[in-house]
Order: C-alpha cells, then structure tokens, then sequence
C-alpha cells in the first residue's frame, strides 16, 4: 500500500496517518479475503516494518516479516541529525517498545552494508523482541538486498515460513 503522502497516495504524511492506513488496508484485506486473521502474514520493509510491526502488535497473525527496518525514530536520527539532541525529535516510530508484543513468529532481515538504516538498528529491534524470532542476513544495500541477495532473501523467507507450516513446499 501506499501510505498517505507516499507513491499515488494522496494527503499529508504522519506517523498517526501511517497507523491508520496500515491499519485501513488490513481490515480491508480480511473483509476481501475472508481469511481469518490469524492466517495473515504481516509483512514490512523499511519505514513499512514500523507500520507492520505496530499492526502486528495489536493484531493476532500468522507471522511478522520486518525487512531493513529501524528501532525507532530517534535511533535513526542520531544518524542521519547527529548534532541534534533526541528529545527534539518528535516523530516516535517507536518498533522497539512495541516488538515485544508480537506473539507471532517473526523474522528479521537486514544487510550490514545497508546504507540508510545501520544493522545495529536491526540487530537491536530482534534483541527487544520475544521467541520466536529469526534473524536473516542478507547481503546488498537497503534498496536492492533483497535483488542483490536474492537466493539468500528467498530461501531465507521460504525455510521461515515453511518452519512455522505457513508454506507447505
């Protein structure tokens, strides 16, 4: 989906905005669908994962799949905004606080040699977050890991869900 302000999406963007459509697309999908929630497998990357992981948090799934995402927004500002004091930044996207809620299964993917979110940002998501948890490294940039990577990302994906009986071959 697009997000409020993103891609053809339009409206303002905010972290509320982005809730609620995250939020919006998954009732839709399992009004559409008819499948059960618990069925449903969340998926996210980047600032989508804050999205997914927060639907994930108050929502019942299959499994959570959080792809090049970030703990939280004040962890990502001390690296792009450095010089700025974090209690200035107003924006939360706050994954970190939140994972911990996740009942479902969950995986992780990220490369170190992401250029926009660092892997320790990840790596420390996947520590706050509770069993069961994977965590796949891939190699590649934040854009094109999953491409660049693709025999690592595919696999990778498919022995997590075949792990947890969400594929069968």
């Amino acid at each position: 989906i697009d997000y409020r302000g993103y891609g053809k999406s339009e409206g303002r963007s905010s972290e509320a905005g982005m809730y609620r459509d995250a939020e919006a697309a998954y009732n839709f999908f399992i009004k559409e669908s008819g499948l059960d929630e618990t069925a449903l497998i969340v998926y996210g990357e980047s600032l989508g994962g804050v999205a997914a992981i927060d639907l994930a948090s108050r929502h019942p799934s299959a499994a959570l799949i959080a792809d090049s995402t970030f703990s939280s927004a004040r962890d990502m500002a001390r690296k792009i905004l450095p010089i700025v004091p974090s209690f200035m930044i107003s924006l939360r996207l706050d994954s970190v606080s939140k994972i911990g809620q996740v009942r479902a299964p969950k995986l992780f993917i990220h490369s170190p040699y992401d250029e926009i979110v660092p892997f320790r940002l990840a790596k420390k998501l996947y520590n706050a977050a509770s069993d069961p948890k994977e965590f796949l490294k891939i190699d590649g940039d934040h854009n094109a890991g999953y491409s660049l990577d693709y025999q690592t990302y595919h696999d990778g994906i498919a022995a997590f869900l075949r792990k947890y009986g969400l594929i069968n071959n």
